[in-house]
């Protein structure tokens, strides 16, 4: 395993992000593995998290066209932020703006369009990413595309920048990344996998490996059965 895959796995061990037991997820699922970016919530956290996505980018932004880093509610927001200041540290002066939850309809609010619905801005002909912890039905991530090619006139959406790919089934066995990117034409960017957290589990002789194993049996994407022989 990488060094950089297993020092994020651990340190969001530590964090209280990834935990294994029981959870329930939204989709009605019973999961052994629950993954919660919004514990990543003191100085420290935001700090890392805000390096691995730019160490992301420097990686696939090769061109180095990257002007908007775009966080969808509420989670997003603090990737975004978190991102766009680590940037920094590459001399790389990059905009980043989300999405409200709900429209504003006072102060700058007032003025429609854009204004009510995004904090920050998207210019035409801006180079795009969007930063998320994972994506789960990639419903919200495609609301975030849609918006921001309404928002202006030639905008690229050049990638879609996730903490970890759950891998999972969503319509027949295709996963949620597969279906976004298939639907919007964004490739999905992934720090870690399932197969990172599998192979951890493996090295630590974890006691949850099999639960997790079982749980992929059932709800993993094709492409992980496959991997797995648990076709």
């Amino acid at each position: 395993m990488d060094d950089y895959k297993k020092e994020f796995i651990e340190f969001s061990i530590r964090k209280d992000v990834l935990r294994f037991g029981e959870f329930r997820l939204k989709s009605g699922r019973i999961s052994p593995m629950f993954f919660n970016a919004g514990n990543y919530d003191d100085g420290e956290s935001i700090s890392y998290i805000g390096n691995v996505f730019a160490s992301m980018i420097q990686r696939h932004d090769s061109p180095r066209e990257l002007s908007l880093i775009f966080g969808p509610a509420y989670k997003g927001i603090t990737l975004s932020s978190a991102a766009a200041s680590s940037l920094w540290s590459y001399g790389r002066n990059v905009r980043y703006a989300y999405d409200r939850k709900e429209v504003k309809d006072h102060g700058e609010g007032t003025k429609g369009g854009l204004s009510a619905k995004v904090v920050g801005s998207i210019k035409d002909n801006d180079h795009v990413i969007i930063t998320e912890d994972v994506l789960t039905t990639g419903e919200t991530k495609q609301e975030a595309v849609e918006l921001i090619k309404a928002a202006a006139n030639n905008v690229s959406i050049d990638g879609c920048y996730i903490l970890l790919d759950r891998c999972e089934s969503v319509n027949d066995g295709v996963s949620a990344t597969e279906l976004f990117t298939k639907s919007t034409g964004v490739p999905v960017l992934s720090y870690i996998s399932i197969f990172d957290i599998l192979e951890y589990l493996e090295e630590t002789k974890s006691e949850y490996l099999g639960s997790v194993k079982d749980y992929l049996s059932r709800y993993g994407s094709n492409e992980v059965k496959r991997r797995l022989g648990l076709n």
